[in-house]
């Protein structure tokens, strides 16, 4: 089904332009035109590509339930890909980091996601979950809340004390 009112571009238009244009009238595409013929297809997939290139990963990292609106998955994803690569550098211990994204449909068109990180080191298993209404956002703010898991200084004695197993006198 053809839309009426496609949005139509010159190439020398702002990208941000076009994707605030996009995101108000609620288009996944945009037609880039010069002279009267048509130059290309533009999506919201492409503005990602150009933002951010792919991350490479040295260890396994898995994110699922991923939303089907393409330009918050792939924004989340990246985000995701981000936060795993500077855990990564900062705890070279971090064998793997494992995303689980579950949407609830509240009114409408809006969701409110509950993500779960788990990121699993040679010795413990830490464990991270995030609710709210945007999920790019939710995972800025679970990888802040795991580098400060992660620093935080170990509660453990180095050694024991003495007054504890010193025998005491009989009287």
């Amino acid at each position: 089904m053809m839309n009426p009112r496609v949005l139509l571009y010159e190439p020398k238009e702002k990208a941000l332009t076009v994707l605030r244009r996009m995101i108000e009238h609620g288009e996944t595409y945009s037609i880039v035109k010069l002279w009267h013929e048509l130059q290309g297809i533009v999506t919201y997939r492409d503005f990602i590509f150009f933002l951010a290139e792919p991350e490479k990963l040295d260890i396994p990292a898995y994110i699922t339930g991923l939303p089907d609106e393409p330009f918050e998955a792939e924004l989340a994803k990246i985000k995701f890909m981000r936060g795993a690569k500077s855990l990564r550098r900062s705890f070279p211990e971090i064998e793997e980091i494992r995303a689980t994204v579950k949407a609830r449909e509240l009114s409408g068109d809006r969701h409110r996601y509950e993500v779960k990180v788990s990121v699993r080191s040679a010795e413990k298993l830490y464990i991270y979950s995030e609710e709210g209404w945007d999920l790019p956002s939710i995972f800025d703010a679970i990888t802040d809340k795991l580098k400060k898991i992660l620093t935080k200084k170990s509660n453990k004695r180095s050694r024991k004390s003495l007054r504890k197993f010193r025998p005491q006198s009989p009287v």
